[in-house]
């Protein structure tokens, strides 16, 4: 705290400073990708919502100094929590995380259908062979459709893509990556497919589905 003091003579009139146990505060702590043992400084711009840290700053003085400069330079990288790039997918179902969150969802070329889940959701675990059998029905659409699924819990999302309970399903047009769809029909699979017959930014041809339905 007395480092803090320190600092803030130079800096208060640009941030604000707190400090807080990380046994007390989990869940921030976890969303930033620290456990609970690290000692660590991060600057969270609230109004842009990104976070920013540095792994390797010792909490001195001079190096949360350098941390402030850096940000208010424009010089840091926002921080994205994010699980590994999967290496296969669930059946037919795309596994999303941050890291190829815009190569998947938002790739211009083609809709998507997204659940945002949590693991210990029992709404999700019910959805799951549902889900499933959805996009094997829909494989002869995987040129022009994709459906996929992110953890909530492990992967930091675009704003437009905030929820507040889980499942939450969206549906992204290819020309209308910026502003998604959120579902709220029924959750089989011929609600999906009736709603994505609608949604679709393409010529949908319900007679090609495989006979999963």
């Amino acid at each position: 705290m007395n480092r803090l003091r320190i600092v803030g003579k130079d800096y208060g009139d640009k941030l604000s400073f707190a400090i807080a146990k990380p046994s007390e505060f989990t869940e921030q702590v976890s969303s930033l990708g620290l456990s609970e043992k690290e000692s660590s400084v991060v600057i969270l711009d609230l109004k842009e919502n990104k976070k920013y840290r540095k792994d390797d700053s010792k909490f001195s003085v001079d190096n949360v100094k350098a941390l402030i400069n850096d940000f208010l330079s424009n010089n840091l990288e926002p921080f994205v929590k994010s699980e590994p790039i999967p290496t296969s997918d669930d059946g037919d179902v795309k596994v999303v995380v941050a890291k190829n969150f815009n190569e998947v969802v938002l790739d211009s070329t083609k809709d998507v259908l997204l659940e945002v889940y949590a693991p210990w959701c029992g709404h999700c675990k019910k959805l799951a062979p549902i889900y499933s059998k959805l996009a094997t029905s829909l494989r002869p659409y995987n040129d022009k459709l994709v459906i996929a699924k992110v953890d909530a819990t492990a992967n930091d999302l675009p704003s437009q893509f905030s929820v507040k309970g889980f499942p939450t399903i969206f549906y992204v047009p290819a020309n209308q990556k910026d502003k998604p769809l959120k579902y709220e029909g029924a959750r089989e699979v011929k609600d999906f497919v009736e709603y994505i017959k609608k949604q679709a930014s393409f010529s949908f041809d319900e007679s090609l589905l495989k006979d999963e339905l």
